[in-house]
C-alpha cells in the first residue's frame, strides 16, 4: 500500500512540475 501511495505522489509530483516550472 505504501508503495501506492508513493506512486500517486510522484505522478502528482510529475503533472504539478510543468505547471509549477
Amino acid at each position: 500500500m505504501n508503495g501506492v501511495i508513493h506512486g500517486v505522489k510522484g505522478l502528482l509530483t510529475f503533472l504539478s512540475s510543468p505547471l509549477l516550472g
